[in-house]
């Protein structure tokens, strides 16, 4: 009678391991089976966050803009304004506002209109000539202020700052309008372009500013 426990005693041992072989092998299984289905949707098991600087994304089919024969219009329900067709366009949202770059293809970011868009309410100050020196000699050399007084934007009164300076050696034309507040909304747009290049963008920028609508909030 004991050699007989002994021997079912013996067995179980040995058939719980492969039981155990078994369920690991299942979940195996069904975990490539769940690999292989996400890999054959275009999807992967793991997901990570897509995190986009500003300069990365071309939003060119984006709703918001139309085609105009040679320009684009951008309209968002704030701001309405036209622009070369073949400039890009691209977006930074941030916690009290978002800002809207439209940018020369080639040039990039050293030609481009950025345009801040917040609440009117967070509004504190004008800055001062000498504060605009400061801060933009903060991240370039050689900074001038070559203007600095009002300015309008489709009939509303803001500060104009017009600055040049050398960044990396070559030397850049900074254009800012700056606190124009229509209504519940405050704007500040921001534009630059190589000095060398004025004859052909001083134009353009100034054609754009004065196409520039801010719709009022109803």
């Amino acid at each position: 009678m004991k050699k007989i426990i002994c021997i079912i005693m013996a067995m179980i041992f040995v058939l719980i391991p492969l039981s155990s072989c078994d369920s690991a092998g299942a979940d195996g299984e069904s975990q490539a089976s769940s690999d292989s289905k996400a890999e054959s949707n275009g999807t992967s098991a793991t997901v990570s966050e897509n995190i986009s600087d500003p300069y990365s994304i071309n939003n060119s089919e984006d709703e918001r803009i139309t085609t105009k024969n040679d320009k684009k219009a951008f309209n968002d329900g704030r701001i309405s304004f036209e622009y070369p067709a073949n400039w890009k366009f691209t977006e930074q949202k941030v916690e009290d506002g978002s800002t809207v770059y439209f940018s020369e293809p080639e040039l990039g970011e050293d030609c481009q209109l950025s345009i801040y868009i917040t609440a009117s309410e967070l509004y504190v100050r004008d800055n001062t000539e000498e504060e605009y020196t400061t801060s933009l000699s903060e991240d370039y050399t050689d900074v001038s202020i070559k203007e600095f007084t009002k300015g309008k934007i489709d009939g509303c009164d803001g500060t104009k700052v017009t600055a040049s300076y050398k960044s990396n050696g070559t030397e850049f034309i900074r254009i800012i309008y700056d606190n124009v507040i229509e209504g519940v909304r405050l704007y500040n747009f921001d534009i630059v372009y190589p000095e060398a290049e004025s004859e052909t963008y001083e134009k353009i920028f100034d054609d754009i500013i004065a196409s520039v609508k801010l719709i009022s909030q109803d």
